[in-house]
């Protein structure tokens, strides 16, 4: 049997050190992780950047309306195929291969 396990860092690239360091179970997913433990440690107008394997509207949402910080993430062309990515679905082929698509996250979140 090979035992697994999950490691998540929120790491302070500007003064070179771990905020918040997580080891949990496999099954934990990281946003999960993210949103029990690292979100404690958002401070207002933080950057937090994220790989791939975070996009989650709610999170963002989080993010934005109860501590005012920044995200930055990046995702296939094919991330968001919701109500919200519709408004760029038929022009997305006119955008250059990089694109900043900035969403306003207005609902509310828990």
């Amino acid at each position: 049997q090979i035992i697994q396990s999950r490691v998540s860092v929120l790491y302070d690239v500007l003064n070179n050190i771990s905020i918040d360091a997580v080891m949990s179970d496999y099954s934990i997913g990281e946003i999960t992780i993210f949103k029990d433990n690292h979100l404690k440690k958002v401070k207002e107008d933080d950057l937090i950047i994220f790989d791939r394997g975070y996009p989650s509207y709610d999170m963002f949402a989080t993010i934005v309306n109860n501590y005012n910080a920044n995200y930055l993430i990046r995702a296939k062309k094919n991330t968001y195929q919701d109500k919200y990515y519709k408004e760029f679905k038929n022009n997305f082929k006119k955008l250059p291969k990089q694109q900043v698509i900035k969403y306003n996250l207005c609902y509310n979140t828990v």
